[in-house]
């Protein structure tokens, strides 16, 4: 613990299998235990995120091998599928594209396509954002299976706010501050229904690099969607998600109670959906 331009900080180190997530907390002094090392009480307004492994492998992989990918939802990365990763082995889950600037949502999954060196005949999971990615993905690979996780087929199902974001050019760093602010209510919010599942997701979007998170939100104002006749599109969706209410869509199996994190809070229900779905297509 030091002192750092008036305030008290810490520096916590977080392992996990994907690396090392390094937060630097500015603290009130008035919160720390006098003659020790600990703090007792801490508010994190302005935290510093650093994923050195998630930044390191932004982008760098290839797939050959794999026949069933994973792609997550804003703000997340391969850790939001924890328990699909046991369910389901030699699936690949990427670390996502660096997007170029202005790129479209349609270029950028062609783009991805010719990156991961996906097959005609793979099979395709989105949850949220990533559904919307999958979509314009299967345009270009043919693929034998698509499935959406807490998704939209069309952008008309897309809510107003969730629209009008990619109008703020601020909007990652005030979501953020949001997040550490009330992080409960946020996780809330998502549909996170422990602690940890809490942590995860508020841990995700913080480590997520600005610059990704604001092309995220235009892409998804300005997505135009896609009609895709010859593939069979199957979609999974909370009773509870508070981000993409379910009475904007319309999905095949709905789970009762779920929020928007139900692959996550509901993973027996999501994972059998999916088994389903790859050996129905």
């Amino acid at each position: 613990m030091g002192k750092t331009s008036g305030l008290w900080s810490v520096k916590a180190d977080f392992a996990d299998d994907e690396g090392c997530s390094r937060f630097i907390i500015p603290m009130n002094p008035s919160y720390v235990s006098q003659g020790r090392k600990t703090a007792c009480f801490f508010i994190p307004l302005f935290v510093r995120a650093e994923n050195p492994c998630f930044l390191k492998s932004f982008g760098q992989e290839t797939a050959t091998k794999s026949s069933l990918f994973f792609i997550p939802g804003l703000g997340a990365d391969r850790r939001l599928f924890l328990h699909q990763q046991k369910a389901f082995q030699n699936s690949f889950f990427p670390s996502w594209l660096p997007p170029n600037k202005d790129e479209s949502l349609a270029n950028y999954a062609e783009r991805w396509v010719r990156q991961l060196k996906l097959k005609r005949g793979c099979s395709l999971v989105g949850v949220s954002f990533g559904g919307m990615v999958i979509q314009e993905m299967a345009r270009w690979v043919e693929p034998k299976c698509v499935v959406l996780i807490s998704s939209c087929r069309t952008p008309a199902s897309i809510p107003l706010y969730l629209r009008m974001a990619g109008t703020f050019p601020t909007w990652s760093h005030l979501s953020k501050g949001l997040c550490r602010v009330l992080p409960k209510s946020s996780g809330r919010f998502l549909g996170a229904e422990t602690p940890d599942q809490r942590d995860l997701l508020i841990r995700m979007f913080l480590e997520t690099p600005d610059e990704f998170a604001e092309w995220t939100v235009k892409a998804i104002r300005h997505w135009k969607g896609c009609e895709m006749k010859s593939v069979k599109i199957q979609h999974i969706h909370g009773e509870k998600d508070h981000l993409i209410p379910v009475g904007r869509v319309q999905p095949d199996k709905v789970i009762p109670g779920g929020g928007h994190l139900i692959n996550l809070t509901h993973s027996e229900e999501v994972n059998g959906f999916i088994r389903k779905c790859l050996q129905n297509p």
